[in-house]
């Protein structure tokens, strides 16, 4: 980087030389002009307004300033984007990218109707995980922070591989460096058999950058200390990945931003929808419908039903699995919406199965979560500021420089 900004600052010095030598640093702003001077009477090459001098250097416009805004302006940009690449390159990919949704219209009406009271209304914008954690994903969670199979803080399940129909990880010794794997066919279901305690820590993972051990674990999000038992732990402040509230999964799974109203399923409906295990259908779950016989038999993939999702894009934020969130009732937490056990009477957003509460440490086959986060200004964006930012400075210096002149 030094070698880059040395050669613009010899480029600036050859410049400024050249001026004294021919005396227009010492022109009035009569003689000054805006218009190219032609050297050793030979006429420029011009190419869309961008003049190239005998020397072959490309400037814009003409004299001192303008020319010594160009390179340090070239210099600035060169020196950003090449900062901007290096730490790319530096930080690297991470195990888990989580596909998020945006849920905006901050500070909507509240739902009303149902046993648990107002819910719904958010204050700011916020993302959401499109789909629900899946297998895959938690097992690099795994690898990631118990490549030893320790299992520190209960943060795998045994249930998790002994149950062959809902259960999607395997925990078979080390294999190829990894001691933990995805059962086949497993990859884009749910992860099933977590407590609330092991999502926290997997959104504190998140949180922290996904750092291998447990120091990532414990806190972030949410101060666990190695605490697996007990009240949920309140989210603290500064929080950038964690479990939704039950306001912000209530918001995007029913909310309907275009008339403020909340719709009766996660489906981006009123009307009961299909239960099924996939399909290519706009009102499609996968829940038990009437419960006799079941309509489905356990999860389904993440993307089973691709044309089916919330107002904001949520994939199945009805039926599959239960989600944990991090709203409390004195010692419990809440479980909200439904999975892939329930029944069409008691499947409505205002009935009482929809907003649970359960000891945080309960584990079954139909209980799972996803993650929420603070939505990040885009990398465009943030470089975008920081040209803009060089050019106007340059461009105050040289008006400056000129009104001194005068």
């Amino acid at each position: 980087m030094n070698a880059v900004v040395g050669f613009y600052r010899d480029e600036m010095d050859v410049e400024v030389d050249s001026a004294v030598n021919q005396r227009r640093d010492r022109m009035t702003l009569a003689h000054r002009s805006r218009r190219p001077e032609h050297r050793r009477n030979s006429a420029p090459a011009s190419v869309n307004g961008i003049h190239r001098r005998r020397n072959k250097r490309w400037t814009w416009g003409s004299g001192r300033g303008s020319r010594m805004m160009s390179l340090r302006a070239m210099a600035s940009g060169l020196a950003l984007a090449l900062a901007g690449l290096a730490g790319s390159a530096l930080a690297g990919p991470l195990p888990v990218t989580i596909d998020y949704a945006t849920v905006g219209n901050p500070g909507n009406v509240a739902l009303n109707t149902g046993t648990y009271g107002p819910r719904g209304s958010v204050s700011e914008t916020f993302n959401i995980a499109k789909y629900e954690t899946s297998n895959a994903d938690y097992v690099k969670f795994l690898n990631t922070v118990d490549p030893s199979g320790t299992n520190p803080n209960s943060i795998y399940n045994a249930a998790m591989t002994s149950d062959t129909t809902n259960g999607g990880i395997l925990n078979t010794g080390t294999v190829d460096g990894a001691r933990y794997s995805v059962r086949s066919g497993f990859d884009l279901k749910p992860v099933t058999y977590v407590s609330w305690f092991s999502a926290a820590r997997f959104a504190n993972w998140l949180n922290n950058g996904q750092t291998s051990g447990t120091a990532g674990t414990e806190t972030g999000a949410y101060t666990l200390n190695g605490v697996t038992s007990g009240a949920p732990v309140a989210r603290n402040g500064g929080a950038q990945v964690y479990l939704p509230n039950i306001d912000e999964f209530t918001k995007a799974a029913f909310y309907n931003p275009n008339d403020g109203s909340y719709f009766s399923y996660g489906t981006t409906n009123n009307s009961v929808p299909t239960p099924a295990s996939g399909g290519a259908g706009t009102n499609q779950a996968a829940f038990n419908g009437t419960g006799a016989p079941p309509s489905t038999t356990g999860v389904v993939d993440g993307n089973a039903f691709p044309n089916t999702t919330s107002p904001y894009g949520m994939f199945n934020a009805f039926g599959n699995v239960a989600e944990w969130n991090e709203t409390a009732s004195g010692s419990l937490a809440n479980v909200n919406g439904s999975g892939w056990r329930t029944i069409t009477s008691s499947a409505p957003n205002w009935t009482s199965s929809q907003v649970r509460f359960f000891s945080p440490t309960t584990v079954n086959d139909s209980y799972g979560f996803r993650v929420a986060a603070v939505p990040e200004p885009g990398a465009i964006i943030l470089a975008a500021a920081g040209l803009g930012g060089v050019f106007g400075g340059e461009f105050i210096r040289r008006r400056r420089r000129k009104a001194k002149a005068c």
